[in-house]
């Protein structure tokens, strides 16, 4: 696969990249891929690599990149909404609706259950490719220099809006309503941001997460995977770094910049899912439908008074926090 055909739209997880990587989803020309990166099949690659060891990592990159077209497992190729493309006639957009509509039914039945997606190979070698990821924000700089002519899209959300919507979700989860999702705080994952600048800047140390409350370990992830990703990205201008807030203030003009900035065309199926998915807000958990400005501040009704504060003293003198300092 040629990897300026690759578009990539990472951020932490709650952090607004589904509806993101759905409005690039809306193009009629791109095809997409939901977390490909969040199962294992990029573990050739360290999850906060130094950008020193890329030269060691891009031939696994690139290999996973190459076989981006050919997933199409359950969770990979089958999230909704499905768009009309210009590579579907109206038989194979119906036919691709309701596969991808009774996917969940053969999940069940294995994880690796693919859903047919009928493009043919050469064809989808051509067009381009939207990636979206909530594992690989730390790997940024890495990914970056691998695939200098992929266009990368940063993500990034409030700092208390991410750790209120992850915490949640864990209520959700613990309930049984949400199946298990990636726990970013969880301390397998945290040992290597241990070893980042911004860990070791701050002194971190596994033994200081572990006497922190879950608001704080969530507020160190977020602080260290995000504080890696924009040093390892600065000056790379293949990536991009946007503000959930700004997308939901603006989505539209939003929209239009990131496509730009990918190199995609603006179209009309795109603009109407954009007007669509901010018009009503649908109460499910991972709905791209949400009021933009209800769903960007929620966190500060949901948290308390205390959690935002050791949020806020997490986060303070760092570069991420930052780019919410008033």
């Amino acid at each position: 696969m040629d990897s300026q055909r690759l578009i990539v739209v990472l951020g932490m997880p709650r952090s607004g990249t589904t509806w993101v990587g759905k409005i690039f989803d809306s193009h009629p020309e791109t095809i997409y891929r939901h977390e490909p990166d969040s199962h294992g099949e990029l573990k050739g690659v360290a999850l906060a690599p130094s950008v020193d060891n890329v030269a060691h990592y891009a031939q696994a990159i690139k290999q996973f990149v190459e076989s981006l077209p050919g997933l199409r497992t359950g969770r990979v190729a089958a999230k909704g909404p499905v768009f009309a493309k210009n590579y579907y006639d109206p038989l194979r957009l119906a036919i691709r609706r309701v596969a991808v509509a009774t996917a969940g039914v053969g999940v069940r039945f294995s994880r690796h259950y693919a859903v047919p997606d009928f493009i043919d190979p050469k064809l989808a070698a051509t067009l381009p490719l939207v990636w979206k990821s909530i594992a690989s924000v730390p790997r940024l700089g890495v990914l970056a220099r691998a695939l200098p002519d992929a266009s990368f899209i940063h993500v990034v959300r409030h700092p208390c809006g991410y750790v209120a919507s992850r915490l949640r979700e864990r209520t959700l989860t613990s309930k049984g309503w949400l199946p298990q999702a990636i726990d970013n705080d969880n301390y397998d994952l945290l040992r290597p941001l241990l070893d980042t600048n911004a860990a070791q800047r701050r002194g971190l140390t596994l033994r200081d997460l572990r006497e922190l409350s879950p608001v704080e370990r969530l507020a160190w992830c977020w602080s260290v995977s995000v504080e890696k990703a924009l040093e390892d990205s600065d000056g790379l201008s293949n990536c991009k770094t946007v503000l959930y807030e700004d997308i939901c203030r603006q989505p539209m003009e939003m929209a239009r910049r990131m496509f730009s900035f990918a190199g995609l065309s603006w179209n009309g199926q795109t603009e109407e899912f954009v007007d669509a998915s901010t018009a009503r807000d649908v109460p499910a958990f991972h709905s791209v439908f949400k009021h933009p400005m209800l769903s960007a501040n929620r966190w500060q009704q949901q948290l308390t008074n205390t959690s935002i504060d050791r949020v806020l003293a997490v986060v303070s003198r760092s570069r991420a926090g930052n780019l919410y300092a008033s």
